[in-house]
């Protein structure tokens, strides 16, 4: 899966013509590649919080002495599979479990025998039987094929860059990750480890709080450094979850994987300027917070818009001449409809007209103030700024 997402990114990013392939399966992928990998998140999140949070209840519910509170839920759909390839213990009468149906006459005499025979020996038998830890195991391994689908998709989809660095391949190959301030957390993630791991040694927090059927050692008053270990490694892991999810592993692996095989002779002959970049652990965790409020901003400034231009589409309709009219109309029309709230900062909100952006004469903002305050630019004046 690697390798095949790693070339779709290659292809995505050096063969890829959107003009060649327009409204085609590949353009309707990468137009709808947001919707694609929300999909993906939220299978992934589903997956994990149910799953691991029945580990947890029930291992808690062992832990205080109480089995038979444990959720316990049956594998019907992998039962069913095993039943229809012979598995008669599940009580399933369907195609090779069934003693009157056609496949499990032909396959005692002509095809598979001893297969069914194999697979419902009570000892060494091919076909396990499973049950509600299997159920769980289940679970847990598509959490993990749908993280890795997640982290591939997101990975080849991106590759080409997103909306909030779309100069991303002008930067050069630069991991700002591996600069002081990662150094500082790994230091800090070894030294937390090792003083973890001597507290429970010494003490044994983690050793009293697991021990299967110790209900009263759970009671007992050492039990609150034992929960407060849990929670503080929660409150790590959570902490960490989020740094990787918005810190771009995924992109970092694929678009490395694309540099090394740009620099491959023998698999590119012809050399290309994009190059990965990453971002650091500071500026992924601004992204994440910019992907988290951008979306509600811009709701807001909608509707903030629609009651504008509703408005003065009303005074319109009351004025009688014609240049006043054009006048409120390019009012109307100076709003964006639906864009990002930075772009509310390129336009004057009651004039409409396009305000100039420092950055676009090489100045900064507080040397381009002085400047108009002093009337050194031609044209600006205090009230225009």
């Amino acid at each position: 899966m690697t390798g095949a997402f790693a070339h779709g990114a290659i292809f995505f990013i050096r063969d890829y013509n959107p003009e060649q392939n327009e409204d085609n399966v590949l353009a309707r992928m990468l137009e709808h590649k947001e919707a694609i990998i929300s999909h993906l998140s939220w299978a992934s999140l589903f997956l994990g919080f149910h799953t691991l949070g029945l580990y947890v209840h029930n291992d808690v519910m062992l832990a205080f002495g109480t089995p038979e509170k444990q959720i316990l839920i049956e594998p019907i759909f992998a039962q069913w599979i095993q039943s229809a390839h012979g598995k008669t213990s599940y009580g399933f009468d369907i195609l090779l479990s069934s003693t009157n149906g056609p496949a499990f006459n032909a396959g005692r005499s002509i095809w598979l025998p001893g297969w069914l025979n194999a697979i419902n020996e009570n000892s060494n038998s091919l076909f396990l039987t499973i049950g509600p830890g299997d159920f769980l195991v289940h679970h847990a391994i598509a959490l993990g094929l749908h993280t890795t689908t997640l982290i591939l998709v997101k990975g080849a989809l991106d590759a080409r860059g997103s909306k909030l660095m779309p100069d991303k391949k002008d930067f050069g190959l630069v991991f700002r990750a591996m600069a002081q301030d990662e150094a500082v957390l790994v230091i800090f993630r070894l030294g937390t480890h090792f003083i973890w791991q001597f507290l429970d040694v010494k003490y044994h927090w983690m050793g009293y709080f697991l021990l299967a059927l110790e209900a009263h050692y759970i009671m007992a008053g050492l039990s609150v450094w034992a929960w407060m270990f849990l929670f503080g490694h929660l409150v790590w892991a959570t902490g960490f979850m989020f740094l990787i999810s918005w810190r771009g592993y995924w992109q970092e692996l694929i678009e490395t994987l694309a540099w090394a095989h740009e620099r491959t002779p023998l698999a590119n002959l012809i050399r290309w300027r994009d190059k990965p970049v990453a971002l650091s652990i500071v500026q992924a965790r601004l992204v994440g917070l910019a992907h988290f409020s951008r979306e509600k901003k811009r709701q807001k400034l909608e509707q903030k818009y629609h009651l504008i231009r509703r408005s003065s589409k009303k005074e319109i309709s009351k004025v009688r001449s014609l240049s006043d009219k054009w006048e409120i109309y390019g009012k109307l029309q100076s709003p964006p409809r639906n864009s990002a709230p930075t772009r509310l900062h390129r336009r004057c909100f009651s004039t409409g007209r396009p305000r100039a952006n420092y950055r676009d004469f090489g100045l900064s903002g507080h040397i381009l103030r002085e400047m108009v305050h002093a009337c050194l630019l031609p044209g600006a004046t205090r009230s225009s700024w």
